[in-house]
């Protein structure tokens, strides 16, 4: 049973090294730049929201850390597509086999120190949902701060000779 787990981790090990050597993780990279693209969006989302809510007095306190929160996930997602693209940029300049061999020695380091995380790891599914999430919340909030952050009064107004 050993001899067989053995071998199972041993393939998947040749395989995904022999992947990162031949250059075949594009397909990755694909992916990874439709989570950039869908973060993107989020940010722009967020940013038109933020920058149209400027505009208006707000007054209530919890619609104040709303948008102070708006504003620290919209500067994290900047900061998230403008690290992936510059990352993206280096790494089509400079996709030697000698940086793809040092790459691959990284990932198989399971604890080592400094930053040796690639702008992929940020960029998470869950992380691409989170931004989705806040993106369309904000919509929410400019809902709020739109109709003054209170309640939106129903006002029904009945005919006078009461007939429905």
């Amino acid at each position: 049973m050993a001899g067989i787990v053995g071998s199972a981790i041993a393939g998947e090990a040749v395989r995904r090294l022999s992947s990162l050597l031949s250059g075949e993780e594009g397909r990755d990279r694909e992916t990874s730049e439709i989570k950039v693209d869908r973060v993107e969006m989020a940010v722009l989302k967020l940013e038109t929201v933020v920058t149209m809510s400027e505009d208006w007095q707000i007054t209530h306190a919890p619609l104040l850390r709303w948008k102070a929160k708006l504003k620290r996930v919209l500067k994290e997602g900047k900061g998230i597509v403008r690290s992936h693209r510059s990352n993206t940029s280096r790494s089509n300049m400079s996709n030697s086999f000698p940086r793809r061999m040092a790459r691959v020695a990284k990932r198989f380091v399971p604890f080592s120190r400094g930053s040796t995380r690639d702008a992929d790891d940020d960029l998470t599914d869950s992380t691409v949902r989170r931004f989705e999430r806040i993106a369309d919340g904000a919509y929410d909030f400019f809902q709020f701060v739109r109709c003054g952050g209170g309640r939106l009064r129903i006002m029904m107004f009945l005919p006078r000779d009461g007939n429905w």
